[in-house]
């Protein structure tokens, strides 16, 4: 066995120099460097402008007493957890008037829970679609940012279960 002179010895744990060359190098590029974008210039972007959603559009007496029915009895049936029932009443109250966001937000809860229930992703997308446009279109209504942060989450869910699981490892391989 080769002896190691004194001065060239190395603490147990103890970084090799190479290693402390490079962590310096990366530590003094930190403030200038952004992760996973070094080449991108350091430029902010003024923000985006709002759009204002459009005015509301009131529908003809026909179409609003078509919607006041099947608003009522779709409200009524999604307050019982009747979500299959009240899903076609709520989606012929949202055809009737796009923009009226309680309406839009309603379809959402039923479609989100049906989703859930049946763990069907297409109805969880289309109830956060419509908890989106019901935000867009009433940003001040409670509970509508809540329930798209409750689709996002569950779509969420829904995608890290339905990935194919890699095997654990095996100890002693």
């Amino acid at each position: 066995m080769r002896a190691t002179p004194p001065e060239t010895r190395r603490a147990p744990g103890a970084a090799k120099p190479a290693a402390l060359a490079l962590l310096l190098a990366l530590g003094l590029l930190q403030p200038s460097a952004r992760a996973g974008a070094p080449w991108l210039p350091a430029v902010s972007l003024p923000p985006a402008p709002r759009v204002a959603p459009p005015p509301p559009r009131v529908p003809d007496a026909d179409a609003r007493r078509r919607f006041e029915a099947a608003f009522g009895e779709g409200g009524r049936l999604l307050a019982l957890g009747q979500y299959e029932a009240a899903r076609p009443l709520l989606e012929a109250a949202v055809a009737a008037w796009p923009e009226h966001a309680e309406a839009r937000l309603a379809h959402a809860r039923a479609l989100l829970m049906l989703g859930y229930l049946g763990w069907q992703q297409d109805l969880v997308v289309r109830a956060r679609q419509d908890a989106a446009q019901a935000l867009w279109l009433a940003p001040e209504r409670p509970g509508a940012r809540e329930l798209l942060e409750l689709a996002d989450h569950l779509l969420g869910r829904m995608k890290r279960l339905a990935a194919p699981a890699r095997p654990s490892p095996r100890p002693g391989r």
